[in-house]
Formats: structure tokens, C-alpha cells, sequence
């Protein structure tokens, strides 16, 4: 990679929107641009002065070979754009084209090997001794094995990755690092001298990605990183990235500062529970809605769910999610699920001017970014940990604070920590 002291953008390459965001707001500094984009934006959005660019190709549900093509060829066109460090987002719980994407980066960059810690401790994903954990439980054990678009089956990093990458695969083991810092750099060494083109770095504790950051900056800089915000993290307090103060969304011009929308288009147990808790507090108003229902809407049924939402807003904040995902799963095509819930939002949005827009999970934050014309978004700050406030440039939410949250993560109350960050700032 080229020297950092020569050109100071970093570029975040994610495989969804929320990813791109909690990742890319990482290395954010105060007063600096840093962008939110997908990969089919990068001809149309001047990018000359940022000093972040966190791009999503919408890649995690493809065919693995389209993913593969769609990343390598993204990477060619950030070279373009001469970055300091180019990092790799993964999924803290590894969905997706994981192996498939990584080799396409391997093969396009003039690199030795990828640096892969998909751990994100501060949101209890954890690696120990190879295998992934959620929570303490190995990840194919949880609902992630029942994810809808991208299940999950394997545990063992190793084995997940091997099974579909074409390159050897190394790792540091979670007792490596009681070792020391020297002997885990020499382990380092050792997997590279053997042909290992990923390594896998287990990781229980945020010091463990600080470490690995660490040498990867120091030591072996014709590597690049591939994981989580955690490692992120890392990678950027070592560079200096440290977090700028808060900074103030500012106010929708004309609007009323108690039309925030809550959008949340997962269906995951764990969503569902927040969404409770925030309804609980009495803040807010609800419009729940049935997938079945939604993926068959016809255009009258939008208008009048529209105008029954929009009431709502009048009055406060208005929660819209999907009622839980039942033990059986989903009969409706979730393609059909999220085209419903982005029309009703279009036209809810003819109706009423916003004050704010929440978005939970990926899928859902993408979908009715494109379908409102949004171009991109400037990142502003991190409320709390993967919970990110930008603003929307373009389109039908143009200059409207957006927040964006990944859909399988978070404390029960953590929808109700955001509603209280959002009477502060918008």
C-alpha cells in the first residue's frame, strides 16, 4: 500500500450500507468529509477533498462469484483514488461472500496477505481458539443460522474460510498472545514464509485488535486489514484517528423536531425486544406490520398506511418494524417484504416532512436510500457503538440527519439510548 505520510484517505470497502457506516465513522476527524456511498455512486459524487470514503457494494447476498466480480471491480476503481489504506469490513458475524470477497481484493492488490479479525468484543462477537462467538454461544448456533438471506453454518474461521478461498489459510490462536508482543510478530512472520495469504487473528478483547493493528502498521504494511469496527478501531487510534468531539446534526429546515421515524426493517428476535423497550417508555407511536401483508401491498393499500402513519408523526416520533419472525420463518419473499416497506415509506415521505430518519438493518437502510434518491451521506458521529448520525445528500431526504444501526446487535434498551441522543441533536 502506499506510505500513509503522502496521502492521508482512508477507504472502507463494506458489503452492506450499516456496515460501511459503523466502520467508516471509525477513522472520522473532526472537521474532515467522510462520505457513505454504494460502489454505483463513485462516477456521480465529487470526491476530491474526503478524507474518509466508506463505500458498500451491496455484495452480501449475492452469488458468490457476482460478489467476487462486483468487489474486485470496485477495488480497481478506489485505486484510482490513490488511498493511504484501503480496510476490508466484515460482518461481525460472518455473513456473506466472506472468502469469495477477500480473494478478489488478494488478487486485484499488490499485497502479501490479508490480516482477518472479524471479533467486535464491545458487541460480545468474539474469537477463541478459531471458533466465532455471539454472545458466548458459536455463532452457527444462533439465529444468525436462521438468517433468512445469509445464513450462517460454520463456526470454525479456519474451515469457514478455507472451504471457499483459494488461497492457505494461517491464524494466531487466542494464547499467542499471552506470549507476548514479539513472539505473536514472529508467528506473524512465520504464517507469511509458509505462503499464508489470509490470516485469521483470534481476538476475545478490544487489545487483542489494538495489537493486531499494531503490527500490522509497524511491521508488515504490504498487508491489509479485513474485519470488524473493532479492528477498525484499532487501525485508526494507531494511525491518530482518535474520535472528534459530538458533532450537531442541525434542524430540518421548516419541520417539526418531534417527526422522527423509526424504520426497522428486521425481523430479528433481538430487534423486535428493542423496539419493545422503546415502545414501553411511551414516547413513540407504532405501526407493526405483517411481511405476508406487506410483500402483497397494492398502491391504494400504501396510500392508506401512509396516511394512518402520518397522523401518527403529528403527534411524535412513530416506530414502523415488521412483526416478529415466527419459529417457522417467513413465507413471503423478503424481496417483496423490503419493496413494500420502501414504497410505503416513499409515499409517507410525499406526505410528511421528516425530521430525522432511524434505519435498521442494512438491507432496509440501502433500500430506501435508493429508492429516495439519497447519493450519499456525510458522515457526522458515532451516537453509540455501531449507532451512526450522518445527513442525506439528494433525493427525496435530501439535508434530512439520517441513523443507521445493523439489524443483529445491541442492548434491549439501546433504541431508547438512541431516542434520547436524538432529542440532543436534531
Amino acid at each position: 500500500m502506499p506510505n500513509l505520510a503522502f496521502r492521508e484517505l482512508i477507504v472502507v470497502l463494506a458489503d452492506d450500507l450499516t456496515g460501511a457506516a459503523d466502520t467508516g465513522v471509525r477513522f472520522l476527524r473532526a472537521d474532515r468529509p467522510a462520505c457513505l456511498l454504494a460502489f454505483s455512486e463513485l462516477d456521480n459524487v465529487p470526491l476530491e477533498k474526503a478524507d474518509v470514503l466508506s463505500v458498500y457494494t451491496r455484495s452480501r447476498a449475492l452469488d458468490g462469484k457476482i460478489a467476487a466480480e462486483r468487489v474486485g471491480g470496485t477495488v480497481e476503481k478506489l485505486q484510482s483514488l490513490r488511498p493511504a489504506l484501503i480496510y476490508k469490513k466484515l460482518d461481525s458475524c460472518i455473513r456473506g461472500n466472506v472468502a469469495r470477497e477477500l480473494d478478489a481484493i488478494l488478487e486485484r492488490l499488490p499485497i502479501q496477505a490479508c490480516f482477518i479479525a472479524p471479533a467486535f468484543p464491545e458487541q460480545g462477537r468474539t474469537t477463541v481458539h478459531g471458533i466465532h462467538f455471539l454472545h458466548g454461544v458459536p455463532v452457527a448456533e444462533t439465529e444468525m443460522a436462521r438468517d433468512p438471506i445469509t445464513p450462517v453454518a460454520q463456526s470454525d474461521l479456519a474451515r469457514f474460510l478455507a472451504a471457499e478461498s483459494f488461497y492457505q489459510v494461517g491464524r494466531i490462536d487466542i494464547d499467542d498472545y499471552d506470549q507476548g508482543r514479539e513472539f505473536v510478530r514472529n508467528r506473524i512472520a512465520t504464517l507469511l514464509g509458509q505462503g499464508c495469504r489470509s490470516i485469521i487473528f483470534d481476538a476475545a478483547h478490544q487489545e487483542h485488535l489494538n495489537l493486531v493493528a499494531e503490527l500490522g502498521l509497524s511491521f508488515f504494511t504490504d498487508c491489509i486489514f479485513a474485519g470488524s469496527a473493532g479492528l477498525a478501531a484499532g487501525v485508526a487510534k494507531k494511525l491518530g484517528r482518535s474520535r472528534p468531539a459530538p458533532l450537531h446534526a442541525g434542524k430540518t429546515s421548516g419541520g417539526n423536531n418531534t417527526k422522527i421515524l423509526y424504520l426497522c426493517g428486521t425481523a430479528s428476535e433481538k430487534t423486535a425486544e428493542q423496539v419493545q423497550q422503546l415502545l414501553a417508555a411511551g414516547n413513540c407511536s407504532e405501526l407493526v406490520l405483517d411481511a405476508e401483508t406487506l410483500a402483497g401491498l397494492a398502491q391504494q393499500q400504501h396510500g392508506r398506511l401512509a396516511s394512518d402513519a402520518a397522523k401518527l408523526l403529528k403527534s411524535g416520533p412513530l416506530v414502523i418494524h415488521i412483526s416478529a419472525r415466527p419459529a417457522k420463518g417467513f413465507s413471503a419473499d423478503p424481496e417483496k417484504v423490503l419493496r413494500g416497506l420502501t414504497r410505503l415509506t416513499c409515499t409517507l415521505l410525499n406526505l410528511e416532512q421528516l425530521s430525522c430518519i432511524f434505519l435498521s438493518g442494512g438491507d432496509t437502510a440501502d433500500a430506501v436510500l435508493q429508492a429516495t434518491g439519497v447519493q450519499y451521506i456525510h458522515l457526522d458521529q458515532e451516537l453509540l457503538s455501531g449507532i451512526v448520525l450522518g445527513r442525506c445528500f439528494g433525493g427525496m431526504l435530501d439535508q434530512v440527519p439520517v441513523v443507521t444501526k445493523g439489524g443483529s446487535f445491541g442492548t434491549p434498551d439501546i433504541l431508547l439510548q438512541v431516542s434520547g441522543h436524538l432529542e440532543k441533536v436534531i
